[in-house]
């Protein structure tokens, strides 16, 4: 007979992980043949406690630094195990330490459950106090004065309280300069007898008050051979005192050649012979207490002459450009600014023959004088094609005032150009230089500290100071370093045009402008300011296969306003043919007119283009399509750009034979603004007009007239 066992599955507690139970089944075989069964069931309980993996030890620690309880784990054979954060119970304190019982208690899923306690003292920190250090009051305080009373800190872990006695006042005396003194004693006593005491010294300052003389020397008073000397007498803390004695003597002569006394207003004058440089001492003192008696004389020398010295200059660039509006200052004085004029000077008039430190300063317009065309200089220096060639250029380009040229400062002056940033973020608009100063090194302008002010220890005479301007990021000195007023003529460029295609687009579809130049000209540069209708459509990309395009070219900041700026620039040239397109990619949020939406100018970044030299072109653009269908014979004028314009436009129009035109604007009311006689070349012409041309803002037309056609347009000039 042969008998076997066999158990079912496991019916398990789901309260208590481990326990349950499992009915065995055993079976009584003879060959194949089960000859009897009989079943047993079996009850399993989990009756063992978790078992800890490290026991913590007695410790003794410092106030607020007790042990990690997290280091303390347990296990169990069954299952998890909850050991829960312990709870310190504090079982003795004295004055020295505080005794903790720290009690570990893991339960695993039946309830099972062990412990141990681990013992911690603490360390009591003592009572922390913090007296009163020594002082200096003013005289009047001298009978009423009382310093404050200790601060006393008591650690968490202390019993401490404490007790202040005091203050108890110990001796008077004198310090050195005579000035009284008086002692206080504070002690704090804990409740574990610690003692703690300090003496903190107060001293009575101006109960014999050392005085200043500030002598005013003749300045501007200096009239027709006379003049005077004006003596203010006051505390050292800047008091003025009025119940003093002044004596005035004529050191030049004798130094006990006493010209005047004076009893009671701190402030008097005396004259003197202009053509005369005097050395007066001085003496003066509390009145009734003479020199000798309880109280000090305080006395000096100063030495006066009538004249009239002033500080004067000029402010101009490296090419010796005059520059205007520039803020020059005397440091430290109250003497009001100097703005230089539109031949760069300033002047300081009837000066004291004292130090000056003279400073020029100019913030304003970050972006005066900066354009792609800078950056085309900066890149050829970066890869040593053409070096700049000058410390003040090396300057200019030094955008992060790290003492490099690199592309850092590169890329934050295209993002100034893009109007990503709003000012240079270390940097300033304007530096100025030292004109006397000479660099030692002219390539490394940084190999000592460039002087940007003029520091003189006295003024004996007429002194001419000049500073050289340096407008940061302008490379070519094309900064204006003239107020713009309306007598200023408009720059002299000529004209690049873009043209693009018109074309109606219905809403949601996307679609490319391509923009292409009138002209075959070599570029180093090209910068504009692309305005269109963000209500219309939605730009996703600008890309040109023949200039390399990255979203680093264009500005997203303003695009909710419908003005992407762009800024494309290389270190060597590129010819803007045919292939040398640019593609504006649109997505369509309306029914739309290529024609309608989209602009290119000046609202931002300037529309400009440059060649490898440096030649200005102004940008603008035309939207060719329905013009050209319904042109006669040849015969177009299209729409100005920018419309509308703040100071100046560009009219392109196009006719098919050399002849003579004539333009002419008037407003609304038919008045007659402005004309001009057109010279006009078979194909595509351009006329600029500017706003100090039609002296008027508003809607206004514009008309061009052939031999046998008319068209006519509208603009709008802005205030």
């Amino acid at each position: 007979f042969t008998v076997t066992a066999t158990d079912e599955a496991l019916i398990s507690d789901d309260m208590c992980t481990g326990s349950g139970s499992v009915t065995r089944t055993y079976s009584l075989s003879l060959g194949t043949d089960i000859v009897s069964t009989c079943t047993q069931e079996i009850t399993l309980e989990d009756t063992t406690a978790p078992t800890f993996v490290n026991t913590p030890i007695a410790v003794t620690v410092d106030c607020g630094m007790l042990p990690d309880a997290s280091i303390v784990s347990a296990t169990d054979g069954c299952g998890a195990v909850t050991l829960p954060t312990p709870v310190d119970i504090e079982t003795a304190r004295d004055c020295n330490t505080v005794t903790l019982e720290r009690t570990f208690i893991a339960t695993d899923d039946c309830d099972n459950s062990s412990s141990i306690m681990q013992i911690i003292t603490v360390e009591i920190e003592p009572i922390i106090v913090n007296f009163a250090n020594d002082t200096i009051v003013d005289c009047a305080e001298r009978n009423t004065f009382m310093p404050a009373s200790p601060v006393v800190t008591v650690s968490s872990c202390a019993i401490n309280t404490s007790v202040i006695t005091g203050p108890l006042v110990g001796d008077e005396g004198v310090d050195s300069d005579g000035n009284p003194t008086k002692t206080f004693s504070y002690t704090v006593t804990d409740d574990c007898g610690l003692n703690t005491t300090k003496i903190t010294t107060v001293t009575f300052k101006d109960c014999c008050p050392a005085m200043n003389a500030n002598i005013i020397g003749f300045g501007e008073n200096c009239i027709n051979g006379s003049g005077t000397i004006t003596v203010n007498l006051n505390l050292l803390n800047g008091t003025v005192l009025n119940d003093v004695t002044i004596r005035m003597f004529n050191a030049s002569l004798n130094p006990e050649a006493l010209v005047l006394t004076q009893t009671g207003n701190n402030v008097f004058a005396i004259s003197q012979n202009p053509a005369e440089e005097i050395e007066y001492r001085f003496e003066s003192f509390v009145t009734g207490m003479e020199p000798m008696g309880e109280c000090p004389i305080s006395s000096g020398n100063n030495t006066f002459g009538c004249v009239s010295n002033r500080i004067a200059g000029r402010v101009f660039n490296e090419e010796f450009t005059a520059l205007e509006e520039v803020e020059v200052e005397l440091m430290n004085t109250e003497i009001p600014m100097s703005m230089t004029d539109v031949e760069g000077e300033f002047n300081f008039e009837g000066l004291e023959d004292q130090a000056y430190t003279v400073a020029a300063h100019k913030a304003s317009d970050p972006l005066n004088g900066i354009s792609t065309f800078d950056l085309v200089v900066m890149a050829q220096h970066v890869l040593g094609i053409n070096e700049l060639d000058s410390p003040y250029k090396l300057l200019a380009a030094d955008i992060n005032m790290d003492q490099k040229i690199d592309i850092n400062d590169m890329v934050e002056m295209r993002q100034l150009i893009l109007y990503a940033i709003n000012d240079f973020t270390v940097n300033t608009s304007w530096r100025f230089v030292n004109a006397d100063y000479i660099f030692p090194d002219p390539q490394n302008p940084w190999l000592e500290t460039i002087p940007e002010t003029y520091r003189m220890e006295a003024l004996r005479s007429d002194t001419e100071v000049n500073f050289v301007a340096v407008k940061i990021g302008d490379l070519d000195c094309s900064a204006e370093t003239k107020m713009l007023t309306s007598d200023l003529a408009p720059r002299e460029a000529q004209s690049l045009v873009m043209h693009a295609t018109d074309e109606a687009v219905k809403a949601g579809n996307t679609f490319d402008v391509v923009l292409r130049a009138n002209q075959e000209l070599t570029l180093s540069a090209v910068q504009f300011t692309l305005n269109f209708d963000p209500t219309l459509a939605s730009l996703e990309k600008v890309s040109s296969q023949a200039l390399s395009l990255k979203d680093g070219h264009v500005s997203q900041k303003y695009a909710a306003e419908g003005l992407i700026p762009f800024a494309w620039y290389t270190h060597d040239e590129v010819d803007f043919d045919e292939a040398a397109e640019i593609t504006l990619t649109f997505t369509a949020k309306e029914d739309l007119s290529v024609a309608e939406f989209l602009a290119i100018n000046s609202s931002l970044t300037e529309a400009m283009a440059y060649t490898p030299e440096g030649i200005e072109y102004d940008l603008s653009l035309q939207v060719q399509g329905a013009l050209e269908q319904d042109a006669k014979n040849g015969f177009v004028v299209y729409q100005n750009s920018p419309n509308p314009f703040h100071a100046e436009t560009l009219i392109g129009y196009k006719v098919a034979q050399d002849e003579l035109l004539m333009l002419t604007v008037f407003d609304l009311d038919g008045k007659l603004l402005f004309t001009k006689q057109l010279s006009a070349v078979a194909g595509y012409n351009s006329v600029v007009l500017t706003k100090q041309d039609i002296q008027k803002t508003g809607v206004l037309f514009y008309q061009i007239d052939a031999a046998n056609y008319t068209m006519t347009k509208k603009m709008i000039i802005l205030d």
